[in-house]
């Protein structure tokens, strides 16, 4: 390769890494829970596990991007804020007190289909606590016309809808700011996308699609951007177990991540995952062989089964 070339190619490096800057401040910025954002994004003394989770999560390149939701006051809602801001993303008021010592988690998944205005919509939303108990499993109602319900993904359709009475994205919304308080940890996998389905935005959030990544220590360094790793993936590698792959796999991907969110509290998992084609690393990294999932992590805690 010519000088010329590798100048403008260094050139055009710069310029992506100005302007990515440039965009990743805009979209911190335009969020409107930042100020939120910004204390959970700072190490405080006698930090919990939990929080520097959370910290993990919020602080990831991508979680300006992931995290920039749009927010309409007539049908988006925010956890723990005593009154809707308006259009400004900075003036609002929290219910309670910061305070970081708190450590509630509760993991949420849901499912979508797609509408014909090419957005999705939530169809079902599950959440579980840390013991794996589920405290929320209903059926949503869209409020846009649906053009695909993505039954062989969802296992529903328009018709399990009305036969199982399910309700209004309000409603929901409704129950789960009672279940979210502002404190309450949201764990989830791409939890960007289930907001976006549920129009609710929440702070303190943990995503394993960013706290995991793929270890490259081995080789695969001039691999400029890899995917996240799956959520399946995360499961065959840090769990030793896999979800069931069945229609309507909402409450087990919400209980999967909670999964792998404790692995790292109780067992100190490596959030470095081998890439797909690697064989999976032990918890400690004592070996390269198939983990046997711990006492605590073992599949019969949970019946990877449709509910």
């Amino acid at each position: 390769m010519s000088k010329g070339s590798l100048k403008r190619k260094g050139e055009g490096a710069l310029w992506f890494r100005e302007r990515w800057c440039i965009s990743e401040l805009l979209a911190l910025l335009l969020n409107p829970i930042h100020p939120l954002v910004c204390k959970y994004s700072c190490k405080h003394p006698n930090e919990t596990a939990e929080q520097s989770l959370v910290r993990m999560t919020v602080t990831h390149d991508e979680y300006p991007f992931d995290f920039m939701i749009p927010y309409n006051p007539k049908d988006w809602v925010l956890t723990g804020i005593l009154e809707n801001p308006p259009h400004s993303p900075v003036p609002f008021r929290p219910k309670v007190p910061f305070d970081l010592s708190k450590t509630d988690m509760i993991a949420i998944c849901c499912e979508k289909v797609l509408c014909a205005n090419n957005t999705e919509a939530a169809v079902r939303v599950a959440a579980v606590d840390r013991k794996l108990k589920v405290v929320f499993d209903k059926l949503v109602e869209p409020d846009q016309p649906v053009i695909n319900y993505r039954t062989s993904i969802t296992g529903l359709d328009c018709f399990t809808l009305v036969q199982r009475n399910a309700i209004p994205l309000a409603d929901i919304q409704d129950k789960l700011l009672g279940l979210f308080h502002m404190q309450t940890i949201m764990v989830g996998d791409l939890l960007n996308s289930d907001l976006k389905a549920l129009k609710m935005d929440h702070a303190r959030v943990i995503d394993t699609s960013l706290v995991f990544n793929y270890d490259l220590s081995g080789g695969g360094g001039g691999i400029e951007k890899l995917p996240r790793p799956s959520l399946d993936h995360l499961c065959k590698s840090v769990l030793g177990c896999e979800i069931k792959k069945s229609p309507g796999r909402c409450v087990h991907k919400a209980v999967a991540t909670m999964k792998l969110v404790l692995a790292i509290l109780k067992r100190g998992a490596h959030t470095s995952v081998p890439l797909p084609d690697e064989r999976p690393i032990l918890v400690h990294g004592a070996s390269t062989s198939v983990q046997q999932p711990d006492e605590m992590l073992k599949s019969d805690e949970w019946e990877w089964v449709k509910i």
